[in-house]
């Protein structure tokens, strides 16, 4: 079966960061809570941020 697309437009990318970001990143994979590998856990916290950026001061 054909995977449908998603509804918002995605575009691959990459970034380098410092070692111990990573390794922040590997311990939140061992959680398991926010995504199963770097990538993922990096791209919830990012979504997370901007989410958080746009949202007026005072609310949470």
């Amino acid at each position: 079966m054909a995977r449908t697309p998603p509804k918002n437009e995605t575009v691959q990318f990459s970034i380098r960061l410092p070692k111990a970001a990573t390794d922040m990143l590997e311990e939140l994979v061992s959680e398991g809570v926010y995504g199963a590998n770097r990538a993922e856990v990096a791209k919830q916290i990012i979504l997370r941020y901007l989410q958080d950026l746009k949202r007026p001061a005072g609310k949470s």
